[in-house]
């Protein structure tokens, strides 16, 4: 089976390659294409997860299926908690940003699981400028899984020096299983 993802942005390519994968006959070969970094990343993560042996050369997968056995998470569903942020600062100006670090900072005294970022939130993860970079690598060294929206990270042409990019898929899945907070 040969998947082409050329110019498709995510969460395309690893949705229809998790839905082919699950499809396909064990043992039966698979190329998988795609033409970016994030992309990369994701199909990499999906073949992990699905424990495929696999081979990368540039932006191709190829490999041979085997047998997938989908796991429950170690934790009940719901019982999780994630923050999704949307935005770099809580309100306006100054005051949305001292917000913002003084609400990451008063999370070091609960048990959050995993920290979402998307839109321009993905600034805080990024650059190490920012009023929030410090305390969020600090939730990071505490155990918080911070991941930022691939999508935001391409059009905005960043990479995460905390944490890690994730899919529209996985981030929904998140959505979904996770008890979720917002600011």
């Amino acid at each position: 089976m040969k998947l082409d993802f050329t110019n498709k942005a995510c969460p395309i390519p690893v949705i229809e390659s998790k839905k082919a994968l699950m499809n396909m006959n064990e043992n039966e070969e698979f190329i998988i294409i795609v033409d970016n970094q994030a992309a990369k990343e994701n199909i990499t993560r999906l073949l992990k997860e699905l424990k495929q042996d696999f081979k990368l050369n540039d932006f191709t997968f190829t490999g041979t299926k085997s047998n997938i056995v989908l796991s429950k998470n170690e934790k009940e569903e719901n019982t999780k908690e994630c923050l999704f942020l949307k935005a770099q600062k809580v309100g306006d100006g100054e005051l949305g940003y001292m917000l913002t670090v003084g609400f990451l900072t008063a999370l070091k005294e609960k048990k959050i699981d995993r920290i979402i970022l998307v839109n321009d939130a993905i600034f805080m993860a990024c650059d190490e400028n920012h009023q929030a970079f410090n305390i969020l690598k600090e939730l990071e060294s505490l155990g918080v899984e911070v991941l930022s929206c691939a999508n935001c990270l391409n059009y905005f042409s960043l990479s995460p020096k905390i944490g890690r990019s994730a899919n529209a898929m996985e981030i929904v899945e998140c959505l979904f299983s996770y008890k979720v907070l917002s600011l």
